[in-house]
């Protein structure tokens, strides 16, 4: 381990840690799983030191710097120990391939490490069980986007990820090695890597996508039982039941899977990532339930609805406007008489209005 992580690490373990520090070494630690490796293994190696005796932390902090003092000596004897080619070999092996990863690479990583843990990463009352969180989602290959932002990832075949709030993506055990097939639940923008040895595979419900080097956006919540994906790039075959569909670039196909329908058509396929780029929720055509299911996550409240106009099919943009005011843009908007009733400070509910 880096003498630098070495230290990070001990300020970890006694919650000395500042918000950069804290970027730096969820950075490291979600940078490869060697990394991932020595920092647990470095975190029980400081538990069998000995306690901290009340607020006395001196004693203990002098046993960290000699046990880093021995291990610091150790390794300039290996160093010193290599030599000529062997050493230069070396050097480059480990440092081209760190300086090759670009800017955005990097930000990625981080903004990966930091949003993954719970919000209180930065509190230090929380900074254990929030770098614990962060590196048991990393162990199950669990990437969940927080309510409260979007979350980009570049899983380890390098295909990038951008999952919209609230968004889970769960990799197979195998991803990476014989397969790279994963599962959605929520809403993302994938740009994939191309490996014609390995198809990449999403299951979305009852559904599954198959790609080979293709930039798509989908959305799939499983409570709401509807998928919608637009193809931006590339192909893609929509594996529903027994039968294959295979979409070309500007295609949307949307399934609804509580009545069975499913629409294909032609697309501005900008309008799909709008949600990327400006915090809009842009519909292109979508039932009025999927509608209400999605400016709640927006705003954080639930949103009931009738069945009788669950089904309505809306077309839209719903801004950042006030909750009250986005309500208002619906009813006014949507194609069928609706009202929308507050029934406390967090539920609403939505029904059929009278028709003048």
């Amino acid at each position: 381990m880096n003498l630098r992580y070495h230290i990070l690490t001990e300020k970890y373990f006694l919650g000395e840690l500042d918000d950069v520090q804290i970027r730096e070494l969820a950075s490291w630690v979600s940078g490869s799983p060697e990394a991932a490796m020595e920092f647990k293994q470095e975190l029980k190696r400081l538990e069998l030191l000995p306690p901290m005796e009340n607020s006395n932390v001196e004693p203990f902090i002098e046993k960290l710097i000699v046990e880093r003092k021995k291990r610091l000596k150790r390794r300039r004897v290996r160093i010193a120990a290599v030599c000529g080619a062997v050493a230069t070999a070396l050097c480059v092996v480990i440092v081209i391939p760190f300086l090759s990863v670009s800017n955005s690479e990097k930000e990625t990583i981080i903004a990966d490490a930091v949003k993954k843990p719970v919000p209180l990463l930065t509190k230090q009352g929380s900074l254990k069980e929030g770098l614990e969180n962060f590196f048991a989602s990393k162990e199950a290959r669990v990437y969940v986007a927080p309510a409260n932002a979007k979350l980009a990832v570049v899983l380890p075949d390098g295909t990038r990820v951008t999952l919209n709030k609230s968004s889970r993506l769960e990799l197979h055990p195998a991803f990476g090695e014989t397969e790279r097939n994963v599962s959605l639940d929520g809403e993302a923008f994938f740009d994939v890597r191309k490996d014609p040895s390995r198809p990449f595979s999403i299951r979305c419900s009852d559904q599954t996508y198959v790609v080979k080097g293709t930039s798509f956006n989908i959305m799939s919540y499983s409570e709401e039982n509807y998928s919608v994906v637009t193809l931006h790039t590339g192909s893609l075959a929509a594996h529903i039941k027994e039968d294959v569909l295979m979409l070309t670039p500007g295609d949307e196909l949307s399934i609804d899977g509580l009545d069975g329908e499913i629409r294909r058509r032609k697309v501005d396929v900008g309008k799909s990532t709008g949600w990327m780029k400006d915090n809009a929720l842009h519909f292109g055509s979508s039932p009025l339930r999927v509608v209400a299911m999605q400016i709640g996550k927006k705003y954080g409240v639930k949103v009931h609805v009738n069945p009788e106009v669950a089904g309505i099919m809306y077309e839209g943009v719903i801004d950042d406007e006030p909750l009250d005011l986005a309500f208002k843009l619906l009813s006014i908007t949507a194609p069928q008489k609706i009202v929308v009733e507050k029934l406390n400070e967090t539920d609403y509910y939505i029904k059929k209005g009278i028709q003048l």
